[in-house]
Formats: C-alpha cells, structure tokens, sequence
C-alpha cells in the first residue's frame, strides 16, 4: 500500500526492510570498552587500525611483510595482544600524510607508511596526534608480563572481561594470566573454561598460526554467549539517569552500521535522484530511498547511543542536510513545486560528500558530560541545528531563484525562499533561548555573549532585518534572496565558524580543526557570486509592493 502511495517499485523499498531482517542473523561477537562504550570488538578493532594505518584491511603491497597472514583487523588486535608489538616493529603501520611532518622528521617524504622503528625516537612531543598512537602501540608491549606483576599494574591490553563489582569497569583479558581467582560475574565453569583456552592460544600463536584463529574464534563466541547474560543491566546511576550495558540487539545494530556503506549507498541515490529530477517524476523513486536510507542511518546512531545525534560535528553534518530533506518533502506536498526537492536532494548530496571528504570514520563516542541531557538535547540542539536544514534550503533556493531569473520572467520561488526563512528563524530563535534556560540551569546564567551565543544572535538579527525588510517593501524579490544567502554566512560561521576557527568560549566541546580551506572557498564563492548577481540583475526595477 505504501509502495504504491509513494510510486517506488517493491523491490526498491523493500531492500531497506530486508537488510533490516539480516540484523538477527549477524553473529554476536564479543563486547570491548574502549574510551568508556562497550561496543563490539570487531567494530573496535577496524577503528583502532584505521586510526593508526589509514585504513581497516592491510594494503596488498605490505601484505608480504606480515609476521602472520592476518586476514582482519580482529585477526590483529588478537595477535598484538598475544604476542606483544615486537614482531610488528618493522612493519609501515603508521601512516603520515603531510610532507612537511616528513621532512620534519627527516623520512621519505614519498612515502605514507612506517615502521614503529622508523619513528621510534624522533617524534617530539608536540606531535600529539603522531606521539598518541605510538603509545597506544607500545601499550601491546607490556600484555606478556609475568604473572608475578600484581593485578593494579596490567592495566593494558583489550578490555574483554566485564567486572563483577562493577560492571562498568572492564579488565583487559591478560588477567586470565595474573590470577586465578574468577573476577567476572560469570560463572566458574566459564573462568576455568577462558583460562584454558587463553593459555592455549598463547602456546598455539607462535608456532600454529592457523590453530590459534580458532581459538581466538571459540574465546569470541564464549566471551559473547555470557555477556548475553548481563546485557541491557544498569551499571550505574548518574544523578538524572542511569547507565546500562548496551544489548545484544544494539551491538549487533553497530556491526551492521559499520558493515554497510550507508553514506556511499545514499550520495548514490541522491545524485541519482537529481539527475533524473530534472527531466521526469522518475526522479522520486531514488529520492524517496535515499532520504529513508538516509533516516535509517540516523535512527541506527540513536538506537546504538541512546540520544539524538546532534552531540558532534559529524552528527550535525548528517542531521542538517536530513532536515532539508523532509522540509523539502514537506512544502512540496504543498506547492508540487520540483525544485523544492532539486534543492533539498542537492544539499544532502553535498553534505554527504563533504561528510565523507572530511570525517572518513563515522566513531560513536559518549556524549561530553555538559551535553549529557536527553531533554535538552531535544529541546535545543535539535531545534537550533534543525534550524540550519532550513536555512540551508532557503540558501539554495535563493541561489536558484538568481540565477533562473536571468533567464526567466519572475516566478514562485520568492515564496519557498520565504517559507524556508520563516521556519528557520522561528527554530533559531525558540532554540536559542530555550539555551539560555539550559545555560541557566548549568552554567548559573542565561546569557553571558559568549562566541556562540552571539553568533546565533547575529545570524537571528540578519534574518530578521531581511525578512521585515522584504515584508516592508524595503527590498524586493532579489533583495530576499541575497539577503537569505548573506545569512547563511552567518550561519556557516555560528555552525563552523565558531568551533573550528574562533575555537573559544564556553561550547568548547564543539572544537576542533580541519576544513578551513574548504571554508575559505565557499565563502570566496559566495561573495563572487553576489557580486555577479547584482551585476547582472543591476537593471532589474526593485519591486516595493509584494503579493506576499
């Protein structure tokens, strides 16, 4: 009924559902803490070798210089765990991309990949990104130690041991080697089961390679078989809310995530939707399935999580062109105006690319403590990033709309420019106060024109003076629309702008870097393209009176 409703073929919409039915089936393999989330190992492993090598399956050309014939990123993490970095010294594990870093430290610089002893010694330590991952690396040195070291020391290794007084802490599985006492709220047939096989493995490793997979797979499937028995139990209690033990259910859901190339699959059907938008409906029938795909992505983050993913810049960049989407979705139901989905299915198809130009590795991390509140994360942050969807429509709609106009008498396109305003500034603005409620309750003031709250002051301020303009027969149709692409500057900036390149204030747990020069273009871009459109358009009469 739905299928016939929306005009896509079965086939199309049920592929969605039928790789939803896969999710039972997947095999369960056991949970890890890593960084304070218990996540699956597999999961974990390709994140930690992407980290460090750029990539999760080992390239061909180094292939022949493995001390074993690793077939996976697990396969890996098990061997380091077992045998420590030492037979792993000589290998390019450690991938640098920048030239200058090279010739810095005085390596190849045609070269991306090195050796542990290859930088081993000159590295300095305001290289903090470089300086991190060798020490994760040495960390694997100290998993064979002698079991005489007590307890409190073994501190290193993979966390795959959950704690029977606390079953939020994890202890690294080279306890199995310190004690013999069962730490785990497992059961003693298990302890003395995992004791065996370890030692197994540690015999099997060096000398029957082959041997030693199995046994890390029956360690695997027995570490995941009793975490079953604990899964989705609370393990601690916060002053609002309580924390529980992720369940088998969100477990298998993050392999899936990471398993399937969601983000590639969706610019696909989005570009797809677009070139065929233009000429026939036909368009509709891809658009529709990137944009559920798209929302599928985005449940799968909130279901794993357990919070709206809007915490990071990687959410938002996944939740703002997603807004546009159904805000296109929406006021096309109403108008039946195609460029408003042109549009929508345009913004997702750049965000997305940039997504994946930029941030390769979608990580699922916790959500900084001063975030940690499920209402406000709805209430404000939802609000005001959604208000960026908007925006961004709005923006696109103008540029659309300038440049038809050369070509074209006037048309309706004013009015979608003007709808997407009014419902971005009313989420801007509602949202931005409700902030200062939130900033009240945790910072003990309302408003205090910190970075961020005064962008978001300037942006709402900018929209608000075109749209009364506009309303006021101040400014006319091409007046609207370069008001409205004007204020998505000031939006980028307040969005990007502020964390990445201001990198002050009290919304510190936004900051980062990278991106700048994609920035610059884009703003270079923009005011060219103003300028050439109040070149071109210096003729066209203003209009004071609007039917608006």
């Amino acid at each position: 009924m739905i299928d016939r409703l929306l005009g896509i073929p079965y086939f199309f919409s049920m592929r969605i559902f039928f790789l939803l039915l896969l999710l039972p089936t997947l095999c369960f393999s056991q949970p890890v803490l890593s960084q304070g989330r218990i996540r699956p190992l597999p999961v974990y492993a390709d994140q930690w070798l992407y980290s460090i090598y750029n990539n999760d399956t080992i390239r061909r050309e180094h292939q022949d210089k493995l001390p074993f014939p690793i077939k996976s990123s697990e396969e890996l993490l098990w061997t380091l765990t077992v045998m420590g970095h030492k037979p792993w010294d000589s290998f390019p594990l450690f991938y640098i991309k920048k030239r200058e870093t090279k010739e810095t430290l005085g390596l190849n610089p045609k070269s991306t990949h090195f050796s542990y002893h290859e930088l081993k010694g000159v590295v300095p330590d305001d290289m903090k990104d470089l300086l991190y991952h060798l020490m994760e690396y040495e960390k694997f040195g100290y998993i064979n130690q002698d079991p005489n070291v007590p307890l409190a020391q073994s501190s290193y290794g993979i966390r795959l041991l959950p704690s029977r007084k606390d079953l939020g802490t994890w202890l690294p599985i080279n306890t199995l080697l310190i004690t013999q006492n069962n730490l785990t709220p497992y059961s003693e047939e298990f302890w003395d089961n995992i004791q065996k096989q370890y030692q197994e493995l540690q015999t099997a490793m060096p000398t029957d390679y082959q041997q030693a997979v199995k046994i890390e797979n029956s360690i695997s499937t027995l570490l995941g078989n009793n975490y079953q028995t604990i899964a989705g139990k609370p393990y601690r209690r916060g002053v609002h809310n309580q924390l529980y033990l992720p369940t088998e259910l969100q477990l298998k859901t993050e392999v899936l995530y990471f398993q399937v190339p969601w983000i590639e699959i969706t610019l696909f059907l989005y570009g797809l939707s677009l070139l065929l938008l233009y000429r026939s409906k036909w368009g509709m029938v891809p658009l529709v399935c990137a944009f559920l795909i798209h929302t599928t992505l985005l449940g799968m983050r909130c279901f794993i999580l357990g919070r709206p993913p809007v915490s990071n810049m990687f959410e938002t960049v996944m939740y703002v062109p997603w807004i546009a989407m159904l805000l296109g979705f929406v006021l096309w139901g109403f108008l039946k105006q195609r460029g408003l989905l042109l549009a929508s299915a345009t913004i997702a198809l750049i965000f997305l690319f940039l997504l994946k130009l930029t941030h390769p590795r979608h990580e699922m991390e916790n959500v900084q403590a001063v975030l940690n509140s499920q209402y406000w994360l709805i209430i404000h942050v939802l609000m005001v990033v959604g208000s960026y969807g908007a925006f961004m429509l709005s923006g696109i709609l103008s540029h659309y709309y300038l440049i038809r106009r050369l070509f074209h008498p006037p048309s309706q396109e004013k009015k979608w420019i003007l709808q997407s305003l009014y419902i971005g500034v009313a989420l801007l603005i509602t949202g931005t106060i409700l902030g200062g409620v939130w900033a009240a309750q945790s910072w003990g003031r309302f408003w205090d024109w910190d970075p961020k709250e005064s962008w978001a002051f300037i942006s709402s301020c900018l929209y608000l003076i075109v749209i009364h303009a506009y309303r006021f027969g101040k400014i006319g149709d091409i007046g609207l629309a370069i008001g409205s692409i004007i204020g998505l500057q000031a939006i980028t900036f307040t969005w990007y702008g502020v964390n990445y390149i201001l990198g002050v204030g009290l919304h510190s747990y936004g900051f980062g870097n990278g991106g700048e020069l994609i920035y610059a273009v884009f703003i270079a871009f923009e005011i060219i393209f103003i300028s050439l459109m109040l070149f071109f358009h210096k003729k066209t009469p203003k209009i004071t009176q609007n039917p608006l």
